[in-house]
């Protein structure tokens, strides 16, 4: 946990709730097979594991549908901090999915990226899905998909206004083809880079739908991170004291679903927080917190 916390203030802590590899990249046209386990990819990564372990045994299963399974596998995988094994099912996923039209493709290549941490190798992912998009259709869902995977590794690699563009071509996108969860997925993303980006006012704008949205569909792991984010901004507004009110709401459906990140992610900034505010042996409790 240390590590990944000292990896996150490095790259932005936003970045990494907003987008991270811990969540399913694009889930735009994903099939059937994992339509019941993929929005539990945060909050209960080990029971998405067991569930996606049973249907791989299947031998009647689609190229495609062992894809999507392989990439939730990563995904769950990141979640639990566990980067070889997200590797490994990245892998597996792209030597059955070859075709970049094929939806999976996007975000398998978006996973292995993840999991390295590694700037060369985001860089080489984002050759291949450029590479890859010609052969895409304009606004379809595979499309979409590389844009929205496309925009994360921009950000991760601190090209903002890249990851801007990719990520406003997404959700314009999205919202076009009447892919509603999708867009409000990418809403979300977007919401981040606009904060990163210094537009505090359509960042709080898209947060608040994204919150409307997960309030109305029973989403405990993206309210958990849209309040946190929602707290930045408090942050970059300079109302510490609403931040922390925030973080607290927060770290709530954090401690909901079990999520030690999430807990480490609103520790660490309620210290910052708190500092400012002067309350610093509460300052110093929280720091404590954020090291465990």
């Amino acid at each position: 946990m240390k590590k990944r916390l000292t990896a996150m203030v490095a790259a932005g802590i936003a970045g990494m709730v907003v987008a991270s590899p811990a969540q399913a990249l694009c889930g735009i046209g994903s099939a059937p097979v994992i339509a019941d386990v993929r929005p539990l990819v945060d909050s209960d990564p080990r029971g998405v594991l067991a569930t996606v372990t049973r249907r791989l045994a299947d031998p009647h299963l689609s190229t495609v549908d062992r894809g999507w399974l392989l990439a939730t596998q990563a995904a769950a995988y990141s979640t639990l901090e566990q980067g070889d094994e997200e590797t490994a099912a990245a892998d597996r996923g792209l030597a059955l999915i070859r075709d970049p039209r094929l939806a999976p493709y996007s975000e398998l290549v978006a996973q292995k990226a993840a999991a390295s941490n590694d700037p060369a190798m985001m860089e080489s992912s984002l050759t291949q899905l450029a590479a890859a998009r010609r052969f895409l259709t304009p606004g379809s869902s595979a499309d979409i998909c590389s844009r929205a995977v496309s925009a994360w590794l921009e950000f991760w690699l601190g090209r903002h206004k890249d990851a801007l563009a990719h990520m406003m071509q997404a959700y314009r996108d999205a919202g076009a083809a009447g892919l509603d969860a999708e867009r409000a997925d990418i809403g979300f993303n977007l919401s981040g880079i606009l904060m990163k980006s210094k537009d505090l006012v359509q960042a709080e704008r898209l947060n608040a739908l994204a919150i409307q949205w997960a309030e109305a569909h029973g989403q405990t792991a993206r309210l958990a991170a849209a309040y946190y984010v929602k707290g930045l901004m408090r942050i970059q507004a300079r109302d510490h004291a609403g931040a922390l009110t925030l973080f607290e709401r927060s770290a709530g459906y954090a401690r909901r679903m079990g999520s030690a990140q999430f807990l480490g992610f609103t520790a660490l900034s309620s210290c910052e927080s708190y500092v400012f505010v002067k309350r610093f042996a509460q300052a110093d409790a929280a720091c404590r917190d954020a090291e465990r």
